[in-house]
């Protein structure tokens, strides 16, 4: 299958509309550290029924289009398991992001890379587990000159009531140092 034009990453657990999630409000891992929208190009090929390969560009994060005229690339893979009871997914976005601050730099001086763990593991009928593992590093980042490094690990604890109701508790610790992704 193929996407082509504005349309949600592939990163996370989490998406756009806060009627796809457990919870109304999103992790800070997720409104934080990982690209949501993207307008660009992506393809996804199934090579069995169990594993996918995704791969695609776009013009960066949350961009129409993007100052640098260059392409970021975003890819994965996606695995589920026979009885569909353990899903993985890591993802990838990297390439360079708005022009630098030092206009001596040459392009590319910038450039942003993502990773995105996810799995999830249906523990019994109605108890799901979900873990999301995200780690940045951008060159030159604003704010410091230097490299800059995110990083964080979200839990869902997920339980089904009945068809109407569910049961959800998320824990989520992320970092920052640097003040690159959440500015102070």
């Amino acid at each position: 299958s193929v996407k082509l034009g504005h349309f949600a990453g592939i990163l996370d657990y989490e998406a756009v509309p806060a009627v796809m999630n457990p919870f109304y409000s999103h992790s800070y891992s997720y409104g934080y550290t990982v690209p949501q929208l993207v307008t660009g190009l992506l393809g996804e090929y199934k090579l069995t029924e169990q594993l996918a390969l995704l791969a695609g560009f776009h013009r960066g994060w949350l961009m129409f289009e993007d100052t640098n005229d260059t392409l970021d690339f975003m890819g994965g893979v996606k695995w589920n398991s026979p009885n569909q009871r353990t899903k993985i997914a890591y993802a990838i976005s990297v390439g360079p992001q708005d022009p630098p601050a030092d206009f001596n730099q040459i392009p590319g001086d910038q450039d942003r890379f993502v990773y995105s763990l996810v799995i999830q593991q249906r523990l019994f009928e109605r108890l799901q587990y979900v873990a999301v593992q995200n780690l940045g590093t951008e060159q030159n980042a604003p704010r410091t000159g230097r490299t800059a490094e995110w990083y964080g690990l979200n839990q869902y604890f997920l339980y089904t009531i009945n068809p109407c109701w569910n049961a959800n508790l998320r824990v989520e610790w992320m970092r920052d140092d640097d003040g690159v992704r959440i500015a102070g």
